[in-house]
């Protein structure tokens, strides 16, 4: 007698459809989201992991291939493209050197892509770990498009952290190196693209895997969830959760520079006892329109405060915040118990960063060294929507039950969506 047929979860073949209709049209980014929700919600669905392994065999990652095609051919022995898919990845993967080893002939330029200064911060630590994926050198250009980039300074990334490597970003210049993609060549220290109107545009990390040239440009953050699935076999990062991964990407790439410790050294000195002071980030201005949920955030980061003003041990708080009324509110609510450093904020529903309150540079340190202060409180509440927020988990050093966020951390998801469009 047959066995009894597995059933299949009907969400995963419905995500499953979607990412074959991107697949066919070569909308690779779009077609790894859904890939990726299917195999969420259903590690072994087989026209899933087809598709990734015919996605892998484009990307010159047959061992990828031949581990996703084996997955779905033990659902699914009858299925012919992944039976296609296991020939061609067996007979790659023989003779595939692997990974390379990272060479200064062969590195990945990072540009800044023009956002919030911790979201920049991770699409390097997520570029440095696509660099390790594919055996490049990492260097950090943030130049002009860079918010927080001094117009004076030809790199403005040193001004916040110590370099990623030790190669120089004037080793990319040569011309005599071919550069992907093409629209950089001649230009690797130039500014940023208009993505949306350029060819090339919104290239997103996976189009950077298999490439043969000597240099590739990381201008588009990719989020790290997109990532981890195409980790090499005995990487560190396999197995490990998002937030594990960028924990030990951030305190391996994103090490500060001189200003921004001292800046945080100051900001505690101003804390009576920092073990017994709870640290919160409140986001502002225009967040509200980015985030409709950020008033009930707020009162769940101000709940979390309260309980552990009133009977949890915290003597004080120290406020992060780029809103001014959020600050004058809380200075009257929280009177002498409210650390609130001297850093820029404002008022309205304009950034910060998009407004010319302070010099940008000064800005990118004042917010650099608040997250590195209150890493080192006794307690930590956000929100996992704020860049800044996860920031302060990442860098966190005290026991992790002290660091709350009172959403899902938006690096447990991918946040690029499944409007990008880019051909293999």
């Amino acid at each position: 007698m047959d066995p009894p047929a597995q059933r299949q979860d009907p969400v995963s073949i419905s995500l499953s459809s979607r990412a074959e209709a991107a697949w066919r049209s070569r909308r690779l980014a779009a077609a790894d989201v859904l890939v990726r929700a299917a195999l969420e919600s259903d590690p072994g669905e087989p026209a899933a992991l087809t598709i990734r392994a015919e996605m892998a065999l484009g990307l010159d990652r047959p061992d990828v291939a031949l581990r996703a095609a084996a997955l779905a051919l033990q659902r699914a022995p009858a299925l012919a493209r992944a039976r296609e898919a296991a020939r061609r990845a067996g007979e790659l993967v023989g003779s595939w050197p692997g990974i390379p080893r990272p060479s200064d002939a062969r590195l990945m330029v990072i540009k800044s892509w023009g956002f919030g200064f911790w979201s920049d911060v991770y699409h390097v630590l997520t570029s440095c770990l696509l660099a390790e994926y594919t055996g490049r050198m990492p260097v950090v250009h943030w130049g002009q498009g860079c918010l927080f980039h001094d117009p004076q300074d030809e790199n403005s990334w040193p001004g916040f952290f110590r370099p990623v490597s030790g190669i120089p970003v004037a080793a990319a210049k040569d011309d005599r190196l071919d550069v992907f993609h093409p629209r950089w060549q001649g230009r690797v220290d130039g500014a940023l693209f208009d993505r949306g109107a350029e060819e090339g545009g919104r290239m997103h990390g996976l189009l950077l895997m298999g490439r043969r040239e000597a240099v590739v440009i990381s201008d588009f953050a990719t989020p790290v969830v997109a990532m981890l699935p195409w980790a090499p076999e005995g990487h560190w990062s396999r197995g490990l959760a998002p937030d594990e991964v960028l924990a030990r990407l951030m305190a391996s790439y994103a090490c500060p520079a001189e200003e921004a410790i001292r800046l945080s050294e100051a900001i505690l000195a101003a804390v009576p006892d920092p073990s017994r002071c709870v640290a919160m980030h409140l986001r502002g201005t225009d967040k509200r329109f980015e985030q409709p949920a950020m008033i009930e955030m707020r009162a769940a980061c101000l709940t979390h405060v309260e309980r552990l003003l009133s009977d949890g041990g915290a003597e004080s708080v120290l406020l992060m915040t780029d809103d001014s009324s959020i600050s004058a509110r809380l200075l009257e609510r929280y009177g002498e118990r409210l650390i609130l450093p001297a850093s820029t904020r404002a008022a309205g529903d304009i950034g910060l960063h998009y407004q010319r309150i302070a010099g940008p540079v000064r800005l990118g340190v004042e917010v650099e060294a608040e997250v590195l202060a209150a890493a080192r409180c006794g307690w930590f509440i956000g929100s996992g929507s704020s860049n800044v927020a996860t920031a302060v988990v990442h860098r966190w050093q005290g026991s992790t039950d002290r660091a709350t966020l009172v959403d899902h951390s938006l690096h447990s998801y991918d946040y690029s969506g499944a409007v990008l469009h880019a051909p293999l």
